[in-house]
């Protein structure tokens, strides 16, 4: 897959996790560090002798990827992708201009795209649109919107907002942002 052209590592690391994964099933940290070196040998490669790879990048890239709920497992286990690190990877591929397809070979949306029409269609939003400035944001309304339950972490909704912002902005959306960003300023004060 071709990567957009501000991607970062986190963005390379999870596209060769992905593509591990389909090849293997599971992503090792051995096989990681090879698939990355592989497809992006320029970013992954060792500064005095780039003929080889570098481990050590894949480092700090991953501690952050776990911490943001992208990724779970270690060097000592297997790597997958956790439900928002592939809506991550939907949107990657999506902007890069691929499309993500099921098995009959149908392309579909991305899951970002899909969150944002299921959010344009709740009634909390079309309340928002009515009353924007007296708007109150409801806890457990936009839970169930984006399937959360109350068990989910503050974190992981905070990570999911700033991803569906982020998408917003792309797509030019100002009026679904002002509403993402209600509810962002509405979870970091639940902290």
């Amino acid at each position: 897959m071709k990567i957009p052209n501000n991607s970062s590592l986190e963005d390379m690391i999870l596209i060769s996790i992905d593509s591990v994964i389909q090849k293997e099933n599971k992503c090792s940290f051995g096989n990681l560090v090879k698939e990355c070196f592989i497809k992006y040998p320029k970013y992954f490669s060792l500064n005095d002798v780039p003929e080889y790879p570098d481990s050590l990048k894949l480092d700090r890239p991953l501690r952050e990827m776990r911490e943001k709920g992208i990724i779970v497992g270690s060097p000592t286990t297997f790597y997958s992708i956790t439900n928002f690190g592939r809506n991550h990877l939907a949107n990657l591929r999506n902007i890069s201009g691929s499309q993500t397809s099921n098995v009959g070979g149908i392309t579909t949306r991305s899951p970002g795209l899909q969150m944002l029409e299921k959010i344009k269609n709740s009634t909390d939003y079309t309340s928002f649109l009515k009353k924007e400035e007296k708007f109150e944001p409801k806890d457990m309304q936009f839970r169930s919107i984006v399937g959360f339950t109350l068990e989910t972490p503050i974190q992981k909704i905070n990570h999911e907002l700033d991803f569906l912002i982020e998408l917003s902005q792309k797509l030019n959306k100002p009026e679904v942002i002002n509403y993402l960003k209600k509810y962002k300023t509405f979870f970091r004060n639940k902290k």
